[in-house]
């Protein structure tokens, strides 16, 4: 009988741990601004197009420019 809580307090535990970083990442993604998702969204519109136009320069400064924009997204609030 000794045994039985222990299982259950892991198992409570393993639940507990797994619905707060359920929690954590929906705030995550939520708590983006909307300027902070409009500079993201030009990054990756930017990714698509790098495909159909393979010149080395422009690509790597586009690159530069906008993977730095989006890199300073700030999730609720928070740099």
């Amino acid at each position: 009988m000794g045994r039985v809580w222990p299982r259950k307090f892991l198992r409570g535990a393993r639940r507990l741990f797994v619905v707060g970083l359920l929690i954590l990442i929906t705030l995550f993604g939520y708590g983006i601004s909307s300027r902070d998702a409009v500079q993201m969204e030009h990054f990756c519109d930017a990714v698509v197009s790098w495909r159909t136009n393979p010149e080395f320069r422009s690509i790597g400064i586009q690159y530069c420019e906008l993977s730095s924009l989006a890199m300073r997204t700030r999730p609720l609030g928070i740099s």
